[in-house]
């Protein structure tokens, strides 16, 4: 932590653009964390679950599901509800805690054609 007073500040704002640049960078960076952050808040499990499966596919096979309710920061009871919902669409199937994948669609972003 370093406190500068407000005048040093605007002063190395107009003096120095390196300084300046880097400090818009830095806010921008902070912006898109918080982003982030509110867009997974305002999701349902199953999408949360939709996106961590497209950014972990190859991990899946070693994680179980109490390892991925704990990154997805939600209790098992509710990751449970949901893998019977996904297993009851034909979507998914669990096996020794494991997560196989029946229905690739459900896991897979749709390709976009011209």
């Amino acid at each position: 932590m370093l406190e500068v007073s407000i005048n040093t500040f605007k002063k190395l704002c107009q003096e120095d653009s390196n300084f300046c640049l880097s400090f818009i960078a830095s806010l921008c960076n902070k912006i898109k964390i918080l982003e982030n952050h509110i867009s997974q808040n305002s999701k349902t499990i199953e999408e949360k679950l939709k996106d961590f499966f497209l950014q972990n596919q190859e991990l899946l096979i070693t994680l179980t599901q109490k390892q991925i309710a704990k990154s997805l920061n939600i209790s098992p009871e509710s990751l449970s509800r949901v893998l019977k919902n996904l297993k009851e669409k034909n979507l998914i199937k669990t096996q020794s805690g494991k997560i196989i994948f029946v229905d690739t669609k459900f896991y897979k972003q749709p390709t976009i054609s011209m």
